[in-house]
């Protein structure tokens, strides 16, 4: 499978993130631009069907998974950038690299829900899905140990 040829299709909501990021205003909370992103995408159910099943092939077509990959790294070295340029966070900043990266996994990984979540009405995308997963990242990590957990320590 060519890249070439895949790559528009998987990386057209992402590509459309990173402008949308980089446009967003400097005064306002980055979280909130993430937010706005989850409300761009395809405008026909059409195309959301087809991105629905392509997302649906990267799980079990290798080279799909490899272009899902790609556009997820590129899009989360993007993401560190615009965070470094926002904050004035020096290059290589474990910071930014950080949170662009668990900014772009909330991306993706609801991506993927939305795609692979049979119950779903794929025709209205995977925004709610987005939302959903931008505030979970917002929330952070659990602080509280589960029984299990605690058992082990």
């Amino acid at each position: 499978m060519r890249k070439a040829f895949v790559r528009p299709l998987l990386g057209a909501g992402m590509d459309a993130a990173l402008r949308a990021v980089r446009d967003w205003p400097a005064d306002r909370p980055l979280l909130e631009a993430m937010k706005q992103v989850s409300s761009l995408g395809a405008d026909s159910p059409e195309a959301l069907g087809y991105l629905r099943t392509l997302v649906r092939m990267t799980r079990t077509e290798p080279g799909l998974r490899a272009v899902w990959l790609d556009v997820y790294y590129e899009t989360a070295t993007a993401l560190t950038e615009i965070i470094q340029e926002r904050t004035g966070l020096p290059p290589g900043s474990l910071q930014a690299r950080t949170q662009a990266f668990a900014l772009n996994a909330a991306l993706l990984s609801a991506v993927e829900a939305w795609a692979c979540d049979d119950t779903a009405e794929y025709t209205t995308g995977p925004s709610a899905a987005i939302r959903e997963a931008l505030s979970i990242v917002a929330d952070g990590l659990p602080t509280q140990h589960t029984d299990a957990e605690q058992n082990r320590h």
